[in-house]
């Protein structure tokens, strides 16, 4: 008699141990590989992912992955808490979610304290998030809350760590874009088109860097330039050159209309 409470007091923790198994990582990749053969988002694609997380609560990519259909699909409020969990689990994520505030929420504060976070993870080495440089990734916040000045100094520190370690041909051109769009800003046009010039070393067939040079020539008065400029801008926006990304429009996209308010001013 004196055995029996003793059984029925491991009732509690036999039922916990069945109803809780071990995590088992080996098949939560598997789940997480076969979730990403699916369409991302479809109903194979998230029960994958959902059985992944239920193989092991502590695989941070299975998070990450379910939280991006949510963001891709404007539902904030189920992209944040697996988004959230993921960097909990391993803060080296910390960088994808400061990309995913810049670029879908357009929050720049909370996007800044992202980047400004993976530089107090990795002392000494510039990230790159999404394969794009945190310091261009900070300017583009400066960008958004109009602080010009902070957003060339890191536009800048950018090109001269791509510059030193490549060469300039391999800079992203579309940091030229921006730069000429901020001196455009800041009534700077000479500036402007320095910016433009090397960007179009780059790719010549830049519609926005066209544009912005016509922008820079109209500022200057220099009106036969400007026509020139904003005829290819025309012609190589119509090829389908100008800066874009799927889901989201990106910060100072130009658009056809752009192009033809300028042509009016011009004409």
């Amino acid at each position: 008699m004196e055995r029996l409470p003793k059984f029925f007091l491991s009732l509690p923790l036999l039922f916990w141990a069945c109803s809780h198994p071990l995590p088992d990582p080996e098949k939560s990749l598997a789940f997480l590989d076969s979730a990403q053969h699916q369409y991302q988002g479809n109903v194979k694609n998230m029960t994958y992912l959902q059985k992944a997380i239920a193989s092991d609560p502590d695989h941070a990519e299975a998070h990450r992955e379910l939280s991006i259909p949510y963001l891709k699909r404007g539902y904030p409020h189920l992209w944040f808490p697996p988004m959230d969990k993921t960097i909990q689990l391993d803060p080296s994520w910390t960088g994808a979610r400061g990309y995913n505030y810049l670029f879908f929420y357009r929050d720049y504060k909370r996007a800044l304290a992202d980047f400004r976070a993976t530089d107090t993870l990795t002392p000494g080495f510039t990230d790159f998030p999404q394969a794009m440089s945190v310091r261009y990734l900070k300017g583009l916040c400066f960008l958004g809350m109009e602080q010009y000045d902070s957003a060339l100094f890191h536009f800048q520190e950018y090109i001269d760590e791509d510059t030193q370690r490549f060469g300039l041909e391999w800079v992203d051109q579309k940091v030229f874009i921006y730069r000429a769009v901020l001196y455009n800003h800041l009534k700077q046009p000479a500036k402007a088109l320095k910016e433009a010039h090397l960007g179009l070393f780059i790719f010549e067939q830049s519609a926005d860097l066209h544009f912005h040079k016509a922008v820079s020539h109209l500022q200057l008065e220099q009106l036969d330039s400007a026509r020139i400029h904003v005829a290819k801008a025309r012609q190589y926006f119509n090829m389908g050159y100008f800066h874009n990304r799927p889901y989201v429009e990106v910060q100072e996209q130009i658009y056809r209309n752009d192009i033809q308010e300028l042509e009016e001013k011009l004409n």
